[in-house]
């Protein structure tokens, strides 16, 4: 990966759910899932969890991650994988989430944990909007009213920012 990562350009930098997308020149796509305990540090030294290091233009990238959960791919496009997560919970909308939570049988923490219902919530992150809106994590998705899930959404929104 180190050679054919050698010499190229960042052309841009986004955050995707869980994911760090840095789309370089020449078509390739660098992915980083920071897993639970990873970390991208500016500048520093490498240290005893530090699995790898970037060199750039102005200074040194390093990857650190202790429990190694996390994952660093290189790829001609962004990973099927990444791209076919859902929507973004800062830009998704309430109806989005009534409609994505109608007839749904399963408890509402477990579909907000569902990459593919809205991408980036993690486990913190539910248990806290769960907890600004008053909803018990294991309410069935399905029962809840629109005043509800609009608490809800409020909520998501104010714990991300």
């Amino acid at each position: 990966m180190a050679r054919e990562i050698a010499g190229r350009k960042i052309l841009g930098v986004r955050r995707h759910g869980k994911f760090i997308v840095i789309q370089l020149d020449r078509g390739k796509y660098f992915t980083v899932h920071l897993g639970m305990t990873g970390k991208l540090l500016s500048g520093g030294e490498p240290g005893r969890h530090t699995h790898a290091v970037i060199t750039l233009d102005r200074g040194m990238l390093l990857y650190d991650d202790p429990r190694q959960f996390g994952r660093l791919e290189l790829s001609d496009a962004v990973p099927g994988r990444v791209e076919k997560l859902g929507p973004e919970p800062l830009e998704a909308s309430l109806e989005q989430l009534v409609e994505g939570a109608r007839g749904r049988k399963t408890p509402i923490k477990a579909l907000l944990l569902n990459q593919s219902f809205l991408r980036g919530i993690g486990n913190i992150y539910a248990d806290e909007a769960l907890f600004r809106a008053g909803i018990h994590p294991r309410t069935i998705a399905g029962r809840l009213r629109q005043e509800r899930l609009r608490r809800l959404h409020g909520a998501i929104v104010e714990v991300l920012t």
